[in-house]
């Protein structure tokens, strides 16, 4: 141990209240280290307990995080995301966050984070990065598409130390047909990723799509050394099965439960609106049919895969809506019309265009909605279609003519339809529309906000239009994909306030939106990709919806065979669901029916059934075969029984209520009290030089508000960034609204920046130290507040215990002290000085006191005697660390190069099988073989040297570690007062009668039908009470006070703030004549709201006071 003696004798002469502050400010700075669930008292949402679950029992407790956390949509993988890094960050285990996202979540993981959390990160767009050699961003958001495009400028990054992946599933790998791995784009960054950074982090919530392989490749990217292929998994986890919950949980909406144990989600019922055509509407139909099915075959025969996707994009807007089909029948004229001129000059058609359409994808079905990427007058599925419908199967001018003649026909019949302005689907729309009725509140039925969606702008407009017609002018909200978030934020407003009673919207509204407050879903359209219909349906049902049950409508044309297989899919469902309830009885799970459409359909997906259907009218009858073949009530239930099976990680929280009760209880005893964080800050910003203009117990400002703080607060909206509230409530009233003040509290950044800043200008106080007075102390003393880590030693052996080596500070300790003049010490509580009485020396009596000639010269001598506080420190707290942190690693590395090694034999022997069944592939003369078998031997030398790579990596991974030079922090002296058992101001009874009032309490308390009783003896923590009691529903916060007769008793600051904060849950159990055979035991409930006091340190609650506001007992 390295001696840290004080350099120069301290003066004791400095203000007390500073000092104070500067130990305050330490004890926040530590706080996260002695917190087990430091994060719960900075969040400004209530957490629910599957949430508290996965930080703090699976993702914390992780030393090295690579995890696949797999719940539900919309379980708020966001929210449990920023509550881990909250802790960690404030532990200073990360100082490089970077989060990978689909491009239409990233500015809702922005708002998120800083709205809830205070996490200032950076969007990186493409456009920044090809301006830069690396990201130097050090929390930063990048949407999947643009990391893999600009790969080199992230090698080039200093690697982060936690990498997160959010739509996980979407990192996409599968086998080949020789059964070697042929990843996307997407998925070789994210394997740059996870060897680059320490920490990984993937979020989904459809980890398993009905294909192993793609499944194994997400655990592939957790542990690419050691779950090299699936066999090298299999095997891992059969050794040891319990590792499985270190790297994967998983829970179902379903079995989701709020802090009552009540479910999360309502009921949500589905309803199909069917409609029949009318005779022009039929004739349209059967016309658009014949004309997309026709050219659809030619197509198919000529190999034009873009004119295929053209004629499904008109079938599918023609089930929009007519006005949909009309805009996209035109907007193929034009292209042909051009092509047609294009052709005319050229003779013939341009193969390489038809090609480079060819390449085209539908985005309505291989993308979801926050993966479009958006342009500012169109969604990208609009400007894929915008080119797709310039694609042609016509090899002559002729042909060409035929279907530009083909297409004035059908804009006709379309003009036709919509001139009528009774179209049936939206006559059903607005009848289902007048008869929705609330039955929870019959009389405000014409208040019920609904969300209609589409798939489609040229709908959307549609619908507004209609809607206006009908009265409902002023009355509609809309959002779509060419809309800025700020703008759909706005949208959102407008439908949540009083008169507005629709939102209309296309997808762009079916990720990253909460509109729990309408409790209505239309569907004008039926997505063919189950996963927008899951997206549009989670808009709702979600937690936080406070009407049960939630409607879903989804409307169809039973006269059209694409309605008609969907009107079969949907009723198959329903019929299902029905089934499921009276098979199970006892199991929510009905509603998971609905969100597993896409795993009944992984073979035939549900957009090639339907194209069967309108191709031909025999195929129509073969896809609704298909339909009921595959969604089998024995094939549902099992895939929902598989989702809770799930490769071990599945947990239900239900059984866990008791182990969340334990978490929150963690986060009551050792929180932080407002009350102290509030007169710290306000000491620290006076101390400063700023003001507090307004109340702390509300909403306030900073004055001067000067360049300091605004370049800090320049992180949050404008309108907040001098608005500051101690209170959560005050700064986010409601989750679904936006900040009304920055929350502060320790680890925002703001605060954050005023204690760092108080904390340098008041090093030369904290040494100087200050004088104190102990009520009823017996002896003087000197206080000390002691630092210190507890580093992992780099394999260089270099050491630097400073700043910059903070990612490398194992455990953090603070330690307060007490020790007299002969040396003897006790630990004491950190926020010892809050309970003495602070001792001023006036500026003008500085010259002229010695404070330190009140001091005992003894004591004044044992100022550098800290040796033994050390010893004490190592053999106490610091040696069983280290020896328990050595033992760890040491059995982590040799576990880790056992499965290594184990995993490059079972890959070796797989590629080498593969290899012989290319050389069959060669001779056989197959495409591509004769590369492929270049690839896999390139492969199999690779594998060697990576092997090689992997071992080394892993061996010079340290084992030591080290404490770092402890801090004497501030130093203090403590006097004495004198004692006077008559006075009613101070008291001081012997430490018998503690004794002796403490255990009458607890067995009253035991006798009373206490199920827990905990005494809080813990020195990290400014309680402000002596005992937890749990009596079922019931918390008592007690403090206890014995005294040898019937006297006043006191109460310090620190418990005087406690009972301000608990109120009704603060108790006083007051024990007299604790020297006589049989106390009395007196019980004193809420004393802040029954004892009106003027500010001071002591607050003296007197004899008459107790008999007359509290109980005896006994």
């Amino acid at each position: 141990m390295v001696e840290n003696k004080i350099k120069k004798k301290p003066s004791f002469d400095q203000d007390p209240l500073v000092l104070r502050n500067i130990a305050e400010a330490w004890r926040f700075f530590k706080s996260c280290w002695f917190n087990p669930v430091y994060g719960l008292e900075n969040a400004l949402i209530d957490l629910l307990p599957h949430q508290l679950i996965a930080v703090y029992d699976h993702l914390l407790p992780q030393n090295r995080l690579r995890f696949l956390l797999a719940d539900d949509a919309g379980a708020g993988k966001t929210i449990m995301t920023g509550l881990y890094l909250i802790e960690m960050l404030q532990k200073k285990k990360f100082k490089r966050v970077l989060i990978i996202c689909p491009a239409g979540l990233v500015f809702n993981w922005y708002e998120e984070l800083i709205k809830l959390f205070q996490l200032p990160f950076s969007i990186i767009t493409g456009e920044i990065c090809r301006k830069k050699e690396k990201i130097l961003d050090d929390f930063a958001i990048l949407s999947i598409d643009t990391a893999w495009r600009v790969e080199e400028i992230i090698k080039n990054s200093t690697p982060w130390d936690i990498v997160i992946f959010d739509e996980a599933h979407k990192l996409s790998v599968d086998l080949d047909k020789y059964g070697m791995p042929s990843p996307t784009n997407r998925y070789r960054i994210a394997e740059v990723f996870s060897r680059m950074c320490i920490h990984l982090l993937l979020l989904t919530a459809t980890p398993h799509q009905g294909k192993d392989y793609p499944y194994f490749g997400l655990w592939k990217l957790l542990e690419p050394s050691i779950f090299l292929n699936p066999e090298a998994l299999k095997k891992y986890f059969q050794e040891r099965p319990k590792e499985r919950n270190n790297y994967i949980l998983r829970r179902l909406k379903e079995d989701m439960i709020d802090n009552n144990g009540e479910p999360l989600y309502p009921t949500r019922i589905c309803k199909s609106i069917s409609y029949p055509f009318s005779d022009l509407e039929q004739t349209l139909y059967n016309s658009v049919t014949k004309y997309v099915s026709e050219r659809y075959a030619r197509a198919e025969e000529r190999k034009r895969s873009a004119v295929n996707l053209a004629m499904t994009i008109i079938q599918r807007r023609m089930a929009s809506s007519t006005y949909s089909l009309l805009r996209s029948l035109e907007n193929r004229k034009e292209k042909l019309l051009i092509f047609k001129e294009t052709l005319k000059s050229k003779k013939q058609i341009n193969q390489r265009i038809q090609k480079k359409l060819d390449q085209l994808k539908d985005v309505l079905i291989e993308k979801t909605s926050e993966e479009e990427i958006p342009s500012s007058d169109s969604e990208e599925n609009e400007t894929n279609e915008k080119e797709l419908m310039g694609s042609t199967d016509s090899n002559s001018l002729d042909e060409l003519n035929v279907e530009i003649d083909e297409i004035d026909v059908l804009i006709t019949l379309s003009k036709k339809v919509l001139e009528q302005k009774n179209e049936s689907k939206w006559i059903h729309l607005k009848n289902a529309i007048q008869n929705i009725k609330d039955p929870l509140n019959i009389e405000k039925t014409d208040e019920i906000k609904i969300l209609i969606f589409t798939e489609y702008r040229d709908t959307k407009k549609f619908l507004i239009d209609r809607l206006n017609e009908i009265g409902y002018t002023g009355r509609i909200a809309e959002i779509d994909g060419t809309m800025k978030m700020k703008e759909r934020r706005e949208q959102i407003k407008l439908f949540k306030s009083k008169g507005y009673r629709f939102l209309v919207a296309t997808d762009a509204a079916g990720e990253g939106i909460n509109l729990q407050f309408s409790w209505v879903l239309i569907n004008y359209d039926i997505p063919w990709n189950p996963a927008r219909l899951e997206q549009r349906m989670g808009r709702i049902h979600r937690y936080k919806q406070k009407h049960d049950p939630v409607l879903i409508f989804n409307i169809i044309a039973h006269d059209s065979r694409e309605g008609r297989v969907l009107e079969v899919l949907l009723d198959k469902l329903n019929i299902i669901k029905k089934a499921f309830i009276e098979s199970f009885p006892d199991d929510n799970g009905a509603d998971k029916v609905f969100d597993i459409i896409g795993e009944q359909f992984v073979n035939i997906p549900l957009n090639e059934i339907i194209i069967r259907a309108f191709i031909d009218l025999k195929d129509e009858r073969d896809a609704i075969k298909i339909v009921n073949e595959t969604l089998k009530a024995d094939n549902v239930f099992n895939s929902i029984k598989n989702s809770r099976n799930f490769e071990g990680g599945y947990q239900n929280v239900k059984n866990l209520l008791g182990r969340v009760k334990d978490i929150q209880q963690e986060g009551e005893k050792y929180k932080l009290m407002p009350e102290y964080i509030k007169l710290f800050f306000k000491n620290a910003v006076n101390f400063l030089g700023y003001s507090i203009k307004g109340e702390t117990d509300e909403i306030f400002s900073v004055e001067p508000y000067d360049h300091f703080i605004s370049s800090i607060s320049k992180i949050y909206p404008d309108e907040i960034q001098n608005k500051f509230s101690f209170n959560p409530k005050k700064a986010l009233p409601d989750s679904f609204e936006e900040l009304k003040a920055i929350f502060l509290h320790p680890s925002e950044p703001v605060f954050e920046a005023i204690k760092d800043l108080f904390l340098s200008r008041t090093e030369t106080i904290a040494k100087k130290g200050a004088l104190f007075l102990e009520p009823g102390g017996q002896e003087p003393y000197l206080f000390n507040l002691i630092s210190v880590n507890i580093y992992k030693h780099p394999p260089n052996g270099q050491f630097d215990s400073q700043e910059n080596s903070f990612r490398d500070v194992i455990k953090s300790f603070l330690f307060a002290f007490k020790r007299d003049s002969n040396g003897v010490f006790k630990e004491i509580k950190i926020h010892h000085l809050l309970d003495l009485v602070p001792v001023f020396i006036p500026a003008s009596s500085k010259s002229t006191i010695n404070v330190r000639d009140r001091i005992p010269s003894e004591l004044i001598d044992s100022l550098d005697n800290l040796d033994k506080i050390y010893n004490y420190i190592n053999n106490n707290y610091l040696n069983n660390e280290i020896s328990t942190l050595k033992v760890e690693s040491k059995n982590y590395k040799n576990k880790i190069r056992e499965s290594i090694r184990s995993a490059y034999n079972l890959e070796e022997y797989n590629l080498v099988k593969i290899k012989k069944n290319l050389r069959e592939a060669i001779i056989n003369d197959e495409p591509l073989s004769r590369m492929k078998f270049k690839d896999i031997s390139k492969k199999l030398v690779n594998l060697k040297i990576q092997l090689k790579s992997d071992l080394e990596t892993l061996s010079s991974k340290s084992n030591e570690f080290k404490i770092g030079n402890p801090e004497n922090i501030l130093i203090a002296a403590v006097l004495p007062t004198n004692i006077d058992e008559e006075s009613e101001k101070i008291k001081f009874d012997c430490v018998r009668s503690e004794i002796v009032a403490m255990n009458l309490v607890e067995q009253y308390e035991k006798d009373e039908g206490a199920i827990k009783f905990e005494r809080v003896e813990n020195p990290w923590t400014g309680a402000g009470y002596d005992i937890i009691s749990e009596r079922g529903n019931e918390t008592r916060f007690i403090e206890v006070k014995g005294r040898l007769g019937i006297n006043s008793i006191d109460l310090t600051d620190n418990e005087w703030a406690r009972a301000a904060i608990e109120r009704e849950r603060y108790f006083l159990y007051l024990v007299f004549n604790c020297k006589e055979e049989n106390p009395e035991l007196w019980i004193y409930q809420d004393p802040f709201g029954k004892i009106r006091f003027k500010q001071k340190t002591i607050i003296t609650i007197n004899v008459s006071q107790i008999k007359e506001g509290g109980i005896k007992v006994r």
